[in-house]
């Protein structure tokens, strides 16, 4: 049960269950603090989790700053979208300095994850071989998701 007065019912979750993601052009939304050149900064994409908002159940983009703790904030936000579709597509393999080691190969999986105030939460988890990872190693795996997002993304 959502119990912050701000937030407009239709995006409280009310016992409605997390949905697959059947159609790839489902843009996926996320404010932001924007650089100088008003451009998304890489510091304001986590890796471990990027927490996005589902565009299918939002009426408008700047549903996306219900998610704030502080809705004050939001004039100084802005808003990027991409599609699960990108998402998807985002690979990035990684060889290891041993000649022996494997290839490591990290997916980056749209997951659907409402919040009691928030139906449209969405988290991109990053896996490993299939497995959901809590930190990620190497640091220019992160770097290169961070660029990827950025240079496939459209500021609202």
């Amino acid at each position: 049960m959502c119990n912050d007065p701000n937030v407009p019912s239709r995006l409280h979750t009310g016992g409605r269950a997390a949905q697959e993601f059947d159609d790839s052009s489902e843009i996926l939304f996320r404010h932001f603090l924007p650089n100088e050149q008003n451009e998304i900064r890489s510091d304001s994409i986590d890796v471990r989790k990027t927490s996005m908002n589902r565009g299918k159940f939002m009426d408008e983009i700047s549903d996306s700053f219900y998610a704030l703790k502080d809705y004050s904030e939001k004039d100084k936000l802005k808003i990027f979208g991409i599609t699960v579709g990108k998402i998807r597509d985002l690979e990035i393999e990684v060889e290891e300095s041993k000649s022996n080691s494997p290839k490591r190969l990290f997916r980056f999986n749209p997951v659907h994850d409402p919040t009691p105030c928030m139906y449209p939460h969405t988290l991109i988890v990053p896996v490993e071989n299939s497995t959901p990872l809590h930190e990620i190693r190497p640091s220019s795996v992160k770097a290169r998701y961070r660029s990827y997002i950025i240079n496939h993304s459209q500021i609202y």
